[in-house]
Protein backbone atom coordinates (compact mmCIF):
# COMPACT_ATOMS: atom_id res chain seq x y z
CA UNK A 1 0.00 0.00 0.00
CA UNK A 2 1.19 3.47 -1.18
CA UNK A 3 1.41 5.89 1.52
CA UNK A 4 -0.20 9.52 0.91
CA UNK A 5 1.49 11.77 3.50
CA UNK A 6 2.18 15.45 3.10
CA UNK A 7 4.45 16.94 0.43
CA UNK A 8 6.97 18.29 3.67
CA UNK A 9 8.77 15.25 4.49
CA UNK A 10 7.30 14.05 7.87
CA UNK A 11 4.26 16.95 8.31
CA UNK A 12 1.00 16.41 9.26
CA UNK A 13 -1.77 15.33 6.98
CA UNK A 14 -3.38 19.43 7.67
CA UNK A 15 -3.83 22.03 5.93
CA UNK A 16 -3.22 22.46 2.56
CA UNK A 17 -1.99 26.62 1.91
CA UNK A 18 -3.39 27.79 -1.20
CA UNK A 19 -0.85 30.96 -2.24
CA UNK A 20 2.52 30.18 -3.22
CA UNK A 21 4.71 26.97 -2.48
CA UNK A 22 7.12 29.41 -0.65
CA UNK A 23 4.58 30.00 1.52
CA UNK A 24 5.26 27.35 5.10
CA UNK A 25 3.14 25.32 6.30
CA UNK A 26 1.23 25.58 8.95
CA UNK A 27 0.73 22.31 10.30
CA UNK A 28 3.33 19.88 11.85
CA UNK A 29 3.86 15.54 12.28
CA UNK A 30 3.48 16.86 16.16
CA UNK A 31 2.76 20.03 17.15
CA UNK A 32 4.63 20.26 20.24
CA UNK A 33 3.31 21.41 23.54
CA UNK A 34 3.98 24.96 24.41
CA UNK A 35 3.32 26.74 27.47
CA UNK A 36 -0.29 28.07 27.86
CA UNK A 37 -0.97 31.51 28.67
CA UNK A 38 -3.29 30.70 31.52
CA UNK A 39 -4.06 27.06 32.94
CA UNK A 40 -7.02 26.01 31.90
CA UNK A 41 -8.61 22.41 31.83
CA UNK A 42 -7.65 21.14 28.87
CA UNK A 43 -11.47 20.54 27.94
CA UNK A 44 -12.36 24.13 28.47
CA UNK A 45 -14.24 25.35 25.35
CA UNK A 46 -12.60 28.73 23.38
CA UNK A 47 -14.40 29.94 20.74
CA UNK A 48 -14.20 33.05 18.36
CA UNK A 49 -16.93 34.67 16.34
CA UNK A 50 -16.17 34.97 13.14
CA UNK A 51 -19.49 35.50 11.22
CA UNK A 52 -23.18 37.26 11.41
CA UNK A 53 -25.21 36.79 13.75
CA UNK A 54 -27.35 33.36 12.43
CA UNK A 55 -31.54 33.92 12.05
CA UNK A 56 -32.18 29.83 11.92
CA UNK A 57 -30.88 28.18 15.00
CA UNK A 58 -33.52 28.27 17.62
CA UNK A 59 -35.99 25.54 18.76
CA UNK A 60 -33.67 22.73 16.81
CA UNK A 61 -34.67 18.94 18.27
CA UNK A 62 -31.81 17.71 19.84
CA UNK A 63 -30.03 14.50 19.16
CA UNK A 64 -30.93 12.00 21.53
CA UNK A 65 -28.18 9.73 23.13
CA UNK A 66 -28.28 6.14 23.30
CA UNK A 67 -26.51 4.44 26.10
CA UNK A 68 -25.19 0.58 25.99
CA UNK A 69 -26.57 -1.11 29.19
CA UNK A 70 -23.05 -1.77 30.77
CA UNK A 71 -22.52 1.91 30.29
CA UNK A 72 -19.30 1.48 28.66
CA UNK A 73 -20.29 3.23 25.06
CA UNK A 74 -23.38 5.42 23.58
CA UNK A 75 -23.46 7.06 20.20
CA UNK A 76 -25.69 9.67 18.71
CA UNK A 77 -27.38 7.88 15.51
CA UNK A 78 -26.74 9.52 12.04
CA UNK A 79 -29.26 11.35 10.43
CA UNK A 80 -29.25 10.75 6.01
CA UNK A 81 -30.47 13.90 4.93
CA UNK A 82 -33.82 15.03 2.84
CA UNK A 83 -32.05 15.26 -0.30
CA UNK A 84 -29.40 12.71 -0.61
CA UNK A 85 -29.55 9.71 -2.86
CA UNK A 86 -29.30 5.91 -1.07
CA UNK A 87 -26.14 4.52 -3.81
CA UNK A 88 -22.63 4.74 -3.12
CA UNK A 89 -20.60 4.61 -6.30
CA UNK A 90 -16.68 4.70 -6.97
CA UNK A 91 -13.71 4.38 -8.89
CA UNK A 92 -10.27 3.57 -8.40
CA UNK A 93 -7.69 6.05 -9.84
CA UNK A 94 -3.91 5.71 -10.10
CA UNK A 95 -1.71 3.16 -8.28
CA UNK A 96 -2.91 4.20 -4.38
CA UNK A 97 -5.37 2.46 -2.68
CA UNK A 98 -7.89 5.62 -2.17
CA UNK A 99 -11.01 5.78 -4.40
CA UNK A 100 -12.54 8.98 -5.52
CA UNK A 101 -16.11 9.62 -4.51
CA UNK A 102 -17.84 10.00 -8.03
CA UNK A 103 -21.34 10.66 -6.35
CA UNK A 104 -20.99 13.13 -3.67
CA UNK A 105 -25.07 13.86 -3.49
CA UNK A 106 -25.04 9.93 -1.68
CA UNK A 107 -25.09 9.89 2.37
CA UNK A 108 -22.43 9.44 4.10
CA UNK A 109 -20.54 11.60 1.47
CA UNK A 110 -23.24 14.41 1.60
CA UNK A 111 -22.14 14.77 5.04
CA UNK A 112 -18.76 15.98 4.20
CA UNK A 113 -17.15 19.22 3.59
CA UNK A 114 -14.65 20.95 1.99
CA UNK A 115 -13.06 23.73 3.92
CA UNK A 116 -12.64 27.21 2.36
CA UNK A 117 -10.46 29.18 4.49
CA UNK A 118 -8.76 32.35 5.25
CA UNK A 119 -5.98 32.58 7.81
CA UNK A 120 -5.65 35.62 9.85
CA UNK A 121 -3.12 37.39 7.41
CA UNK A 122 -5.64 36.55 4.56
CA UNK A 123 -3.51 33.27 3.19
CA UNK A 124 -6.14 31.05 1.85
CA UNK A 125 -5.77 27.23 2.46
CA UNK A 126 -8.55 23.99 2.93
CA UNK A 127 -8.98 21.59 5.08
CA UNK A 128 -12.01 18.95 5.56
CA UNK A 129 -14.91 18.52 8.20
CA UNK A 130 -18.02 16.25 8.63
CA UNK A 131 -21.74 17.53 9.95
CA UNK A 132 -22.70 16.15 13.17
CA UNK A 133 -25.91 18.10 13.43
CA UNK A 134 -27.78 20.31 11.34
CA UNK A 135 -25.42 23.35 11.81
CA UNK A 136 -22.29 21.97 13.61
CA UNK A 137 -19.30 20.43 11.50
CA UNK A 138 -16.31 18.60 13.21
CA UNK A 139 -12.73 19.34 12.16
CA UNK A 140 -9.38 19.14 13.18
CA UNK A 141 -8.87 21.94 15.94
CA UNK A 142 -5.19 22.83 13.30
CA UNK A 143 -8.10 23.94 10.36
CA UNK A 144 -9.98 26.85 12.95
CA UNK A 145 -6.97 27.63 14.88
CA UNK A 146 -3.20 28.32 13.99
CA UNK A 147 -1.00 27.41 17.17
CA UNK A 148 2.09 28.90 15.20
CA UNK A 149 0.45 31.94 15.31
CA UNK A 150 -2.00 31.79 18.15
CA UNK A 151 -4.80 33.39 15.99
CA UNK A 152 -8.43 32.34 14.99
CA UNK A 153 -8.92 31.79 11.51
CA UNK A 154 -10.79 34.90 9.93
CA UNK A 155 -13.47 32.84 7.99
CA UNK A 156 -14.95 29.47 6.85
CA UNK A 157 -16.64 28.64 3.95
CA UNK A 158 -17.99 24.93 4.09
CA UNK A 159 -19.09 23.01 0.93
CA UNK A 160 -20.99 19.75 1.87
CA UNK A 161 -20.58 16.92 -0.91
CA UNK A 162 -18.15 19.42 -2.87
CA UNK A 163 -17.84 17.57 -6.12
CA UNK A 164 -15.31 19.50 -8.10
CA UNK A 165 -17.13 22.97 -9.66
CA UNK A 166 -20.26 20.98 -8.41
CA UNK A 167 -21.69 21.94 -4.92
CA UNK A 168 -24.97 20.19 -4.72
CA UNK A 169 -26.09 21.57 -1.12
CA UNK A 170 -24.63 24.84 -1.92
CA UNK A 171 -22.18 26.58 0.68
CA UNK A 172 -22.82 28.21 4.18
CA UNK A 173 -20.83 30.60 6.05
CA UNK A 174 -19.08 29.76 9.65
CA UNK A 175 -20.20 32.28 12.05
CA UNK A 176 -18.53 30.98 15.09
CA UNK A 177 -15.36 28.08 16.02
CA UNK A 178 -15.20 26.29 18.73
CA UNK A 179 -12.14 24.22 20.51
CA UNK A 180 -10.74 23.51 23.63
CA UNK A 181 -8.09 24.54 25.70
CA UNK A 182 -5.81 21.45 25.12
CA UNK A 183 -5.18 22.58 21.71
CA UNK A 184 -5.85 26.73 22.08
CA UNK A 185 -3.78 27.21 25.30
CA UNK A 186 -1.61 23.75 25.16
CA UNK A 187 -0.98 22.97 21.41
CA UNK A 188 -1.07 19.60 22.36
CA UNK A 189 -2.20 17.20 19.21
CA UNK A 190 -4.33 14.63 21.67
CA UNK A 191 -6.60 17.73 21.96
CA UNK A 192 -6.60 19.23 18.13
CA UNK A 193 -10.32 18.77 17.56
CA UNK A 194 -13.17 21.09 17.24
CA UNK A 195 -15.61 22.34 15.68
CA UNK A 196 -17.52 25.40 12.95
CA UNK A 197 -20.84 26.34 13.71
CA UNK A 198 -22.25 27.40 10.62
CA UNK A 199 -24.95 30.43 9.76
CA UNK A 200 -27.84 27.99 7.99
CA UNK A 201 -28.83 24.34 8.83
CA UNK A 202 -27.35 22.57 6.31
CA UNK A 203 -27.61 19.46 7.90
CA UNK A 204 -31.47 18.65 6.90
CA UNK A 205 -30.57 18.69 3.49
CA UNK A 206 -27.00 17.07 3.54
CA UNK A 207 -27.38 14.63 6.07
CA UNK A 208 -24.87 14.22 9.27
CA UNK A 209 -22.82 11.54 10.55
CA UNK A 210 -23.55 10.01 14.29
CA UNK A 211 -20.56 9.58 16.58
CA UNK A 212 -19.92 7.37 19.70
CA UNK A 213 -17.19 6.47 22.19
CA UNK A 214 -16.41 3.15 23.62
CA UNK A 215 -14.06 2.09 26.23
CA UNK A 216 -12.93 -1.08 24.07
CA UNK A 217 -10.20 -0.96 21.70
CA UNK A 218 -10.45 -0.67 18.08
CA UNK A 219 -7.61 -2.26 17.20
CA UNK A 220 -7.61 -4.71 14.55
CA UNK A 221 -10.98 -2.82 13.46
CA UNK A 222 -11.53 -1.14 9.81
CA UNK A 223 -12.25 2.11 9.80
CA UNK A 224 -12.73 4.57 6.71
CA UNK A 225 -11.81 8.52 6.18
CA UNK A 226 -12.73 10.58 3.44
CA UNK A 227 -12.01 13.90 2.49
CA UNK A 228 -10.52 16.72 0.10
CA UNK A 229 -6.82 15.49 -0.38
CA UNK A 230 -4.45 18.39 -1.54
CA UNK A 231 -2.90 16.07 -4.43
CA UNK A 232 -6.29 15.44 -5.89
CA UNK A 233 -7.66 19.09 -7.31
CA UNK A 234 -9.04 20.99 -9.89
CA UNK A 235 -8.27 24.90 -10.39
CA UNK A 236 -6.62 27.90 -8.60
CA UNK A 237 -5.99 28.66 -6.35
CA UNK A 238 -5.90 25.44 -4.74
CA UNK A 239 -8.97 24.43 -3.36
CA UNK A 240 -9.75 20.56 -2.46
CA UNK A 241 -12.52 19.77 -4.82
CA UNK A 242 -12.87 16.24 -5.29
CA UNK A 243 -13.73 13.42 -2.55
CA UNK A 244 -11.43 10.61 -2.18
CA UNK A 245 -11.46 7.32 0.29
CA UNK A 246 -9.79 4.79 1.37
CA UNK A 247 -11.11 1.58 4.40
CA UNK A 248 -8.21 -0.38 6.18
CA UNK A 249 -7.58 -1.02 10.01
CA UNK A 250 -6.78 0.49 12.98
CA UNK A 251 -3.33 -0.24 13.76
CA UNK A 252 -3.40 0.56 17.26
CA UNK A 253 -4.98 3.17 19.75
CA UNK A 254 -4.68 4.75 23.01
CA UNK A 255 -7.54 6.67 24.84
CA UNK A 256 -7.25 10.00 22.92
CA UNK A 257 -5.86 8.69 19.63
CA UNK A 258 -5.92 6.36 16.74
CA UNK A 259 -3.83 5.13 14.60
CA UNK A 260 -4.06 3.64 11.00
CA UNK A 261 -2.64 2.61 7.92
CA UNK A 262 -5.52 4.33 6.20
CA UNK A 263 -3.87 6.29 3.35
CA UNK A 264 -4.72 9.97 2.97
CA UNK A 265 -2.94 13.45 1.96
CA UNK A 266 -2.18 16.97 3.05
CA UNK A 267 -5.66 18.58 3.26
CA UNK A 268 -7.70 16.00 4.94
CA UNK A 269 -7.34 17.37 8.46
CA UNK A 270 -10.28 17.40 9.95
CA UNK A 271 -11.89 14.19 8.01
CA UNK A 272 -14.09 11.30 9.84
CA UNK A 273 -12.89 8.43 11.05
CA UNK A 274 -16.21 6.22 10.80
CA UNK A 275 -17.52 3.07 10.98
CA UNK A 276 -20.83 2.01 9.79
CA UNK A 277 -22.69 0.44 12.56
CA UNK A 278 -26.21 -0.70 12.98
CA UNK A 279 -27.16 1.25 15.91
CA UNK A 280 -25.78 4.25 15.30
CA UNK A 281 -25.44 3.93 10.95
CA UNK A 282 -22.76 6.27 9.72
CA UNK A 283 -20.80 6.83 12.67
CA UNK A 284 -17.51 8.84 13.73
CA UNK A 285 -15.21 7.42 15.99
CA UNK A 286 -12.74 10.26 15.95
CA UNK A 287 -10.69 13.41 13.41
CA UNK A 288 -8.47 12.88 11.40
CA UNK A 289 -5.32 14.91 11.95
CA UNK A 290 -1.93 13.56 11.52
CA UNK A 291 0.59 11.79 9.40
CA UNK A 292 3.78 10.30 10.53
CA UNK A 293 6.00 9.45 7.90
CA UNK A 294 9.30 7.72 9.84
CA UNK A 295 6.50 5.05 11.06
CA UNK A 296 4.34 4.71 8.13
CA UNK A 297 0.96 5.27 9.43
CA UNK A 298 -1.24 8.01 10.00
CA UNK A 299 -3.35 9.28 12.78
CA UNK A 300 -5.96 11.03 14.37
CA UNK A 301 -8.00 12.32 17.76
CA UNK A 302 -10.16 9.64 19.34
CA UNK A 303 -14.12 10.18 20.56
CA UNK A 304 -13.96 9.28 24.29
CA UNK A 305 -16.66 9.98 26.55
CA UNK A 306 -15.43 13.07 27.51
CA UNK A 307 -15.04 14.32 23.62
CA UNK A 308 -18.01 12.97 23.21
CA UNK A 309 -19.87 14.75 25.57
CA UNK A 310 -18.14 17.80 24.30
CA UNK A 311 -19.27 16.99 20.76
CA UNK A 312 -23.23 16.32 22.19
CA UNK A 313 -22.76 20.22 23.94
CA UNK A 314 -21.83 21.59 20.34
CA UNK A 315 -24.06 19.83 18.63
CA UNK A 316 -26.99 21.09 21.20
CA UNK A 317 -25.58 24.84 21.29
CA UNK A 318 -28.14 27.59 19.82
CA UNK A 319 -25.42 29.78 18.19
CA UNK A 320 -26.43 34.26 19.49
Amino acid sequence: MRKYLSVITAVCTGLALALTPALPSLAKEEVKAKMPAKKLAPTKTISKKIGNTPSLQKGLPAPKEVRSKDGKASYFASFSGTKTKNITPSIVIGPDDRKQVTDTTIFPYSAITSLEITLADGRKSGCTGWLIGPHTVATAGHCIYDTSTDTWMKSVRVYPGRNGSSAPFGSVEGVELESVSGWVNDGDPAYDYGVIHLKENIGYDAGWFGFRWQDETYKGQEATIAGYPGDKYQGTPLYLKTMWQHTSKILSDTNTRLFYDIDTFGGQSGSPIWQTRSDCGECGIGVHAYGYGSQQMNGGTRINQERFNKFKEWVNKTVE
